[in-house]
C-alpha cells in the first residue's frame, strides 16, 4: 500500500513538473514589420514577449501604435488596447495611453542581453 502511494505521488509529481514546465502560449499582440533591415525578427518578438517591458504603457486605447527601432528602418506595431479586449477579453491596463492623454514619441532599441527593449525619448 506505501510503496502504491510512493508510485502514485512520484508520477503525479513528475506529471506536474512537465506540465508547468510548458511555455504558455503568447497571444499576438504587435507584429514586427522590418524593411531592408537584417534583424533576427524572432530575437526581436522574443524580447517582446519576454514580460521584461510593459508594452502596454506604450499602447493606445483605441489604435495601433507603431514605434521604431533605434538604428534599424524595423519597427514595432502595437496592437490596441481595446483591439486585445475585443479579441482575447483583456481588461485595459491602467498605463494604457488613453485618447486626448500626452505620451512620449520614443524608439525602442533592443537590451545588450537581447531580452528586452530599452524605450528612448526622440
Amino acid at each position: 500500500m506505501d510503496k502504491m502511494r510512493l508510485l502514485l505521488s512520484s508520477l503525479a509529481l513528475l506529471l506536474s513538473s512537465f506540465l508547468f514546465a510548458q511555455d504558455p502560449v503568447s497571444k499576438e499582440h504587435f507584429i514586427i514589420h522590418k524593411n531592408t533591415s537584417d534583424i533576427d525578427v524572432e530575437k526581436y518578438a522574443a524580447a517582446a514577449n519576454s514580460g521584461f517591458i510593459n508594452l502596454d504603457a506604450y499602447r493606445f486605447y483605441d489604435q495601433r501604435r507603431v514605434i521604431n527601432f533605434t538604428g534599424t528602418d524595423a519597427t514595432i506595431e502595437l496592437y490596441s488596447a481595446k483591439e486585445m479586449l475585443e479579441k482575447y477579453g483583456k481588461k485595459v491596463s491602467r498605463y494604457t495611453i488613453m485618447p486626448g492623454q500626452n505620451y512620449p514619441d520614443i524608439t525602442l532599441s533592443l537590451t545588450l542581453d537581447g531580452k528586452s527593449f530599452k524605450p528612448q525619448l526622440k
